[in-house]
């Protein structure tokens, strides 16, 4: 029988990567991983969940690893330094008989028939795509193999090792930026007009529908920053305009309490916009409700 005082404790996850070209991703996995309850061991992260933390990588692969992550990528794939710890971890697991004790995580676009003979014969995690989905299906396996987990690693140890290594103000830049807002700002006129509205024959009251103007007809008066001349010919065969209305300021007609102004506003307002689209050429689709989108 074993004796207990040299038996070796798996329960560590070590992550093994090019170092800086892949701290990226192996950062945040490692968050990721620890977030779950899993005990990592990771040379970005040290002292997370207030592990001691070795400096023998080869240590930790033969006495604590339960299992090897392996970041596999262009740079990795042809990099000495995880390429020796592959080859060791792969070593350990041969020797002792330690079943998918390494675990490919492929985060790049290298092709399978480059990938180094050490690993061509394993099942990679395929990476690339989504980090997030390719977490998943690692997430899937750990608990297949039944991994186990620390409670010195959680969600608070992650926050509490996140604020002693960033600021609030790392990775903010003081710069102009280009901001884009269907929001436009609009200048109204100073005044508006309330013209009367004649017909040379007898019937309806009621202006042509398109007019070289904005305007809103309301019984017999039409509504518009325009002058009278402005529609001289312009109202259909039998409308003309009987009486020009005198100039109203805007801003005082706005500031009257329970006045309906603001609705005569709103249309002359769509109607402006829907001319500017007009004259820009934009295809008009009229909706079921009778509505224009441009």
């Amino acid at each position: 029988m074993a004796d207990p005082s040299v038996m070796k404790t798996r329960d560590t996850l070590l992550l093994s990567h090019a170092n800086p070209e892949d701290n990226e991703f192996t950062l945040w996995l490692a968050l990721q991983l620890a977030n779950e309850g899993y005990r990592v061991w990771c040379d970005l992260t040290k002292l997370l969940g207030g592990e001691v933390f070795w400096d023998n990588i080869e240590q930790v692969i033969k006495d604590r690893a339960v299992k090897v992550l392996y970041v596999l990528s262009k740079t990795s794939n042809n990099k000495d330094g995880p390429l020796k710890e592959l080859h060791f971890a792969q070593g350990v697991a041969k020797r002792e008989k330690l079943k998918d004790f390494v675990i490919p995580l492929h985060i790049d676009d290298l092709p399978h028939g480059d990938i180094t003979i050490e690993i061509t014969r394993i099942n990679t995690v395929p990476c690339a795509k989504s980090w997030g989905a390719g977490f998943a299906k690692l997430l899937e396996k750990l608990e297949e193999d039944g991994v186990p987990k620390g409670s010195k690693f959680n969600r608070t140890a992650v926050n509490d090792w996140w604020r002693t290594q960033f600021s609030a103000q790392q990775g903010l830049r003081s710069e102009p930026e280009e901001y884009l807002s269907n929001w436009f700002p609009i200048t109204l006129p100073t005044h508006i007009y309330f013209h009367s509205l004649s017909r040379r024959s007898i019937g309806a009251l009621e202006v042509a529908s398109a007019l070289p103007f904005p305007a809103v007809q309301d019984a017999n008066l039409l509504i518009t920053f325009a002058k009278a001349s402005d529609f001289e010919g312009k109202l259909g065969p039998e409308m003309y305009i009987a009486e020009a209305g005198t100039p109203l300021e805007v801003a005082a007609l706005l500031a009257e309490p329970k006045t309906i102004f603001g609705k005569h506003l709103f249309q002359l307002l769509r109607l402006a916009w829907e001319h500017m689209l007009e004259e820009r050429v934009l295809p008009l689709h009229e909706l079921a409700n009778k509505a224009k989108c441009f």
